[in-house]
């Protein structure tokens, strides 16, 4: 474990959960995280949870190794405004899409001739517009309202190419949580003036952003710097810097991180390309060195958070604070020691109970329905009947008798309505399950 004079925690990092962009098992970035000095470490995928399990887990052996160290549950979620307005915009493209067509085929000389000017000046799709938001959980209620968030976010109009997230679903579902304005993808970018270049009118419409946030998250609200080799995140740092000040809002530092190890920066960016193909048709040249690289993205500790951030600014010609700087880096362990719960899940198995008879246990209801089945079969002799009993026990002892009782609904159902097929495994070539 190495050492470092200045206290770090990365509270927003990927791993190959976010697939096509991070790269690694949890458990990986969480081993290399302890080994570069930090105590602790966020996880925070994008748009979902499912990394939980393997980091969960691999924390918990972290501990039983004698090691302190925090796993940070989290996630970066999609974002937009608000899911209503994108509905109503959605409607009246569609409505201007038709009436267009139908003006096409009412005219009598049509000409199929491209606008040259207007091919230029063509914006992307306004539909899937959104942006990145770090979320993590306090504790218990957090860790909770993110897999509430997680799963809203994936159904409905909530979901349109990626799982969204927006300010009413934030405002009901946000105790217990902490929230980061993440990169340079965030939505104070993405819903500003940013990438137009006026920086004095984006800075008013960050401002209405933020209170909206504040409005929701209070003090549990940050705004996040980062810092790599891309000339526009100094001028977005720049921006943030000055929002702090003006509207005494914390700020942080992240790395960001989305491979585990530093040697394995080649083997993500071709990863990353590789998924990119399906927008570009060729790849874009890959540096000879990490030093050639625009960004870095591994674990590092406090020492290295502020050699790079002081490199990068040079390259950039950006000029900071430092002692602002460390402040913020070091803001990072004052979140995670002290707003943030060092919590137990309870991994219990929790199955639904609808399929239970009624003011009986699923054990109770799986063993009668079984051993009718027996007789209704003529196969209840003393040999299928010890069996059965063998296989109901062995169920009951691990908690799994309404697991079968919900899977006897599904395979009823898809018995009804189509065809059903041969499983495989000791479970699917029971006797319980004939």
């Amino acid at each position: 474990m190495m050492s470092s004079k200045i206290n770090y925690v990365s509270l927003h990092n990927h791993t190959g959960y976010s697939a096509g962009d991070g790269m690694g098992l949890p458990s990986a970035h969480l081993d290399s995280a302890y080994a570069a000095g930090n105590n602790a470490h966020a996880i925070t995928d994008h748009g979902n949870a499912s990394s939980l399990a393997n980091a969960y887990l691999h924390s918990l052996k972290m501990k039983k190794e004698g090691k302190d160290f925090k796993y940070i549950k989290g996630v970066e979620a999609y974002f937009i405004p608000s899911v209503q307005e994108w509905k109503e915009l959605k409607g009246k493209l569609k409505e201007e899409a038709e009436e267009n067509k139908k003006k096409v085929n009412d005219e009598e000389d049509v000409v199929a001739a491209e606008d040259e000017n207007e091919s230029k000046s063509k914006q992307k799709n306004p539909l899937i517009k959104r942006s990145h938001l770090v979320l993590l959980a306090q504790n218990e209620i957090g860790y909770k309202n993110i897999c509430r968030l997680v799963t809203r976010s994936q159904s409905g109009d909530n979901f349109y190419v990626k799982p969204r997230m927006d300010f009413e679903l934030l405002r009901n579902n946000s105790e217990g949580l902490i929230c980061t304005t993440a990169c340079i993808g965030s939505a104070l970018n993405s819903f500003s003036s940013f990438w137009e270049g006026d920086y004095k009118k984006t800075k008013e419409q960050q401002k209405e952003l933020i209170k909206k946030f504040q409005s929701i998250f209070g003090d549990r609200f940050f705004l996040e710097l980062q810092f790599n080799m891309i000339p526009e995140q100094h001028i977005y740092n720049d921006l943030l810097i000055q929002l702090s000040d003006e509207l005494s809002i914390p700020l942080t530092v992240a790395s960001d991180c989305h491979y585990p190890k530093k040697e394995l920066w080649k083997d993500r960016e071709i990863y990353r390309q590789i998924a990119m193909l399906s927008q570009k048709k060729e790849f874009e040249p890959i540096p000879d060195t990490l030093e050639e690289m625009r960004y870095e993205l591994f674990p590092k500790n406090g020492d290295e958070m502020m050699a790079y951030a002081l490199r990068t600014a040079q390259v950039c010609n950006a000029n900071y604070d430092e002692r602002l700087i460390r402040e913020a880096i070091e803001r990072t362990q004052f979140i995670s020691n002290t707003m943030i719960e060092d919590y137990k899940i309870n991994t219990e198995i929790k199955f639904p109970t609808f399929a239970n008879a009624p003011g009986k246990t699923g054990a109770e209801t799986l063993r009668e329905m079984a051993f009718a089945k027996l007789c209704e079969k003529g196969l209840d002799n003393s040999k299928y009947s010890e069996r059965l009993n063998y296989e109901l026990e062995v169920i009951e002892k691990r908690n799994m008798s309404e697991y079968f009782l919900i899977m006897k609904e599904i395979v009823s159902v898809a018995e009804r309505t189509t065809l059903t097929s041969t499983g495989r495994g000791s479970s699917a070539g029971c006797l319980l399950s004939y």
